[in-house]
């Protein structure tokens, strides 16, 4: 089931971001586009084989996990928000906890208190 959400505060024209993988979305949002894998890996710059190894399921020999650079890459080419996929999402938040020890410790404690 494809789970998409709308966010932004312009209903008429609102930010869409997807809560599915980007292994999980990209073949829908391709076919949509009328778009082979082909003519997107051309268009980032890489080979068509390396986005299929990321497409491949997470069990298949040689399956790689998509890159945050490859989902910025794949969004901008397509025209989406580059928060549209889950993988720039987590490292905005990884960059963030990071960067500052404080709402690292908030996030810890928070995670801590919702486990008891």
């Amino acid at each position: 089931m494809r789970r998409v959400v709308a966010v932004g505060d312009n209903p008429s024209m609102p930010a869409r971001r997807t809560t599915r993988p980007l292994r999980e979305e990209l073949p829908d949002l391709l076919a949509q586009r009328d778009l082979s894998l082909r003519a997107l890996a051309r268009a980032i710059g890489i080979s068509q084989s390396y986005l299929s190894r990321i497409l491949g399921t997470q069990d298949s020999e040689g399956a790689r996990p998509a890159s945050t650079r490859l989902a910025y890459a794949i969004a901008e080419e397509l025209g989406l928000p580059d928060d549209y996929f889950a993988e720039c999402r987590e490292a905005r938040v990884r960059d963030a906890v990071v960067a500052d020890p404080k709402l690292r410790d908030r996030v810890y404690d928070s995670l801590r208190r919702s486990k008891r």
